[in-house]
């Protein structure tokens, strides 16, 4: 009895030691699945985000539309808990053939979806601007990710999803005024701190995780 009670502590101690294994098996492949594969950078390890994709979202409203602005810079973007930004990361990656073809080095990439209120609003995705310390940038390209983005109407409850294409990077981590025609908001001003705030949980939780690993 007493060596079938050691053999039954021992199978769950192994039980135990082979989920844990499992576990951590599935947070490096979620991590290898949004890495770029090659040199990080300045940019925070991915994989140990915790915001909402909500905390990097910046709305206009009109009462036709509302629109919805996401930076898709992964300065920010891996600051997102990993399901959030493995999409956010796939979303671009479908539609970077189209990016590169613009010919920019180090495009701004902002994705913007317009929702409508009410039936045959019309749209416009090149009054979209951006202003940084004084200067606006408008739109390079307009790389559609829902096949209606490009029409300029929707009907009750449409939405129309596209990438928004600058040709600079976009200043993430300042003040940014986001434009729809002559509607603005300086509503990224309020996630700055969130973001800040979580730069530096995802470094110490990235340094942790390699400590542990060692």
């Amino acid at each position: 009895m007493r060596y079938a009670h050691v053999l039954t502590l021992g199978l769950t101690g192994m039980a135990l030691m082979a989920c844990a294994h499992r576990t951590q098996a599935q947070a490096d492949t979620t991590r290898d699945a949004v890495s770029d594969g090659g040199v990080e950078g300045n940019l925070p390890p991915a994989g140990y985000g915790t915001l909402e994709q909500s905390r990097l979202a910046v709305t206009i409203r009109t009462d036709e539309l509302e629109i919805r602005f996401v930076p898709l810079d992964e300065r920010v973007t891996r600051l997102l808990a990993p399901d959030a930004y493995r999409s956010l990361h796939e979303l671009v990656a479908s539609r970077r053939a189209g990016i590169d073809s613009l010919g920019i080095p180090d495009p701004g990439l902002m994705l913007v979806t317009f929702f409508s209120k009410r039936p045959d609003v019309l749209f416009d995705a090149q009054l979209i601007s951006i202003e940084v310390r004084s200067r606006r940038y408008r739109p390079i390209g307009v790389i559609p990710y829902s096949s209606n983005f490009t029409s300029g109407q929707l009907g009750t409850r449409e939405q129309a999803t596209g990438i928004i294409v600058f040709d600079s990077e976009l200043a993430v981590y300042e003040p940014m005024t986001f434009a729809y025609d002559l509607l603005t908001t300086n509503g990224w001003e309020r996630n700055l701190g969130a973001i800040e705030r979580e730069r530096s949980r995802v470094t110490l939780r990235a340094q942790q995780a390699a400590e542990e690993r060692r």
